[in-house]
C-alpha cells in the first residue's frame, strides 16, 4: 500500500507539470469556423501573393504590403492569424475572407538601391498548410539615424561594472530591432539590440585586458549600405589599477548621489530571470505540499515512522528510560542533475515532450539572461527577436529548431518523435549567446 509520503510525491509531480504546461500556453491554430485543426502538418500546398507600394520606400517613407494566401486549388486561408517573415523579422497577421492580408513594411537591414523584398509564409507546427514565398521589387533609399552613447560610472577599475545605455532615433523617434556593437578600447565586448523605443541599456564587467588610464567607449551600428545607414558614437572612462572607492558618488538624473557602479536595473533583471515558469511552478508546489502536510499532521494522518519492509531491521523500543537509536533506513538520493543532465533523463526515459519543453527553457533562461526579454513573450516572438537580433547564423538556426519543436510538443495533436526531440535537446546545448559578451 502507499504511503501518505509517496502519495505527497506524486501529487507534487502532477501540479509540477501543469503548472509548467499552463507557462507557455498560446493559441492553438483553427480552421474558418473556429475549429481546432489537428490534421496532419504538412498536407495542403499553399500559394502566397503578395503587392508593394509605394515602389520606392525607406524608413521614413514605409511601403505597404499587401498579399493573399490561398491553397494550391485557390481556396482562400479565410480568417487566419499567419505568420510571415520580412528582412529576417517575423510577424502576425490576419487574413479576411477572402485569405487577403496588409501590413506596413520598414526596411532597416534592408541593401540600399533596388532590392527584392521576399515575404515568406512560414504555417505553425500544428498547422495543415505547407509555405511559400514570394518576391516583389522595391527601391530602397537610406536614412541616417542618430546613436547616442551614456556610460556609468565614469571612473572604475577592473572587476567594476560599467553600465551602458545607447539609443538608435530617426527624426527623433525610436527604431527597434538595430543591432549595436559595443567595444572597450577597440576590442569588442558585447552586442545588443535596441527595445521598441530604440534605447538598450547593458552592463558589462570591466575584465583584465582592458589597460589603466583613459579609454574610450564605442558604440557601433554595424549597417553598410543599409536602409538604415551605420553610425558610431564614442564616450571615455577612466580605468584605475584598484577597486573604486565605495565613498565615490555619481550624480544622478534628480541631483541625489549614489555609489558609483551601483546598477539596480541589472539586478531586477537578474532576479526576474531567475523566477522562470519551472521555479515559480516548484515554489508554488512546495507550498501546496507544505500546507497539505500540516493538515494531515493535524488530523492525525501521517505518520513519521519508517514503514518496515522485508529485510529491513527495526529496532524496538524497549521498556526502559532510556532512548534507544533508530537507524535510519532513508537512503533515497538527492538529485542534482543540471538541466542538460535532465534533458537527457527525460531522452533516455522516453519522454520526448518533456526533454524539448526543458530544452526551450534552457534558451529562454538564455536569452532572459543578456537581453530584457520579458516572460510573458509567446515562444514565436523569441525566434523574432533572434531573428532580428545580431546572432550569428547557427544561433538563430539553433533557436528555431528549438521553438519549432516546442511548438509541436505543445500545441501539436502529433506525437513527439524521437529523432526531434534529440535535434532540439542538442541545439539547446550547443545555444551560448553568452558568447556576445
Amino acid at each position: 500500500m502507499a504511503t501518505l509520503q509517496s502519495w505527497f510525491v506524486g501529487v507534487g509531480t502532477v501540479l509540477l507539470v501543469l503548472f509548467v504546461g499552463i507557462g507557455g500556453s498560446t493559441a492553438v491554430a483553427t480552421d474558418s469556423n473556429e475549429t481546432p485543426i489537428q490534421t496532419q502538418t504538412g498536407a495542403v500546398n499553399t500559394t502566397l501573393d503578395v503587392q508593394i507600394s509605394p515602389g520606392s520606400i525607406s524608413y521614413t517613407n514605409p511601403a505597404t504590403i499587401r498579399g493573399t494566401l490561398r491553397t494550391a486549388n485557390g481556396t482562400p486561408v479565410a480568417n487566419e492569424q499567419v505568420r510571415l517573415e520580412v528582412e529576417n523579422r517575423t510577424r502576425l497577421v490576419e487574413t479576411d475572407g477572402n485569405g487577403s492580408f496588409a501590413f506596413q513594411y520598414r526596411p532597416r537591414s534592408a541593401r540600399t538601391g533596388p532590392t527584392d523584398v521576399t515575404v515568406r509564409y512560414t504555417p505553425a507546427q500544428s498547422a495543415v498548410y505547407l509555405g511559400d514565398t514570394a518576391t516583389v521589387a522595391a527601391s530602397v533609399t537610406q536614412v541616417t539615424p542618430t546613436l547616442t552613447l551614456d556610460r556609468s560610472p565614469t571612473r572604475l577599475a577592473t572587476g567594476d561594472e560599467l553600465t551602458v545605455t545607447t539609443a538608435v532615433r530617426v527624426n527623433g523617434e525610436g527604431v527597434s530591432n538595430v543591432p549595436v556593437e559595443l567595444r572597450i578600447g577597440g576590442a569588442l565586448f558585447k552586442r545588443v539590440v535596441t527595445g521598441s523605443n530604440g534605447t538598450v541599456t547593458t552592463s558589462i564587467r570591466l575584465p583584465p585586458s582592458v589597460s589603466t588610464g583613459e579609454q574610450t567607449v564605442t558604440a557601433v551600428v554595424p549597417y553598410e549600405g543599409r536602409a538604415v545607414a551605420g553610425k558610431r558614437a564614442t564616450a571615455s572612462i577612466i580605468v584605475g589599477p584598484e577597486a573604486a572607492e565605495s565613498s565615490a558618488t555619481v550624480d544622478t538624473s534628480g541631483g541625489s548621489t549614489e555609489p558609483s557602479g551601483s546598477s539596480p536595473q541589472p539586478l531586477v533583471s537578474q532576479i526576474r530571470s531567475f523566477f522562470t515558469v519551472p521555479v515559480i511552478a516548484a515554489l508554488l508546489t512546495a507550498i501546496i505540499l507544505l500546507i497539505l502536510e500540516v493538515i494531515f499532521r493535524r488530523l492525525g494522518l501521517f505518520s513519521d515512522a519508517t514503514p518496515q519492509s522485508e529485510g529491513t531491521e527495526t529496532t524496538v523500543r524497549a521498556d526502559t528510560d532510556e532512548p534507544q537509536a533508530i537507524e535510519s533506513t532513508d537512503d533515497t538520493p538527492t538529485s542534482t542533475d543540471s538541466p542538460t543532465d535532465q534533458m537527457g533523463n527525460a531522452l533516455a526515459a522516453g519522454k520526448y515532450d518533456s526533454a524539448v519543453t526543458m530544452a526551450y527553457e534552457s534558451v529562454a533562461d538564455d536569452i532572459r539572461a543578456v537581453a530584457d526579454f520579458q516572460n510573458s513573450k509567446t515562444h514565436w516572438e523569441l525566434l523574432a527577436w533572434c531573428e532580428d537580433s545580431a546572432l550569428d547564423t547557427d544561433q538563430v538556426d539553433a533557436a528555431r529548431t528549438v521553438v519549432e519543436a516546442y511548438d509541436r510538443a505543445a500545441f501539436s495533436a502529433d506525437q513527439m518523435d524521437r529523432a526531434s526531440a534529440e535535434a532540439a535537446v542538442e541545439h539547446a546545448r550547443e545555444f551560448q549567446i553568452d558568447s556576445l559578451s
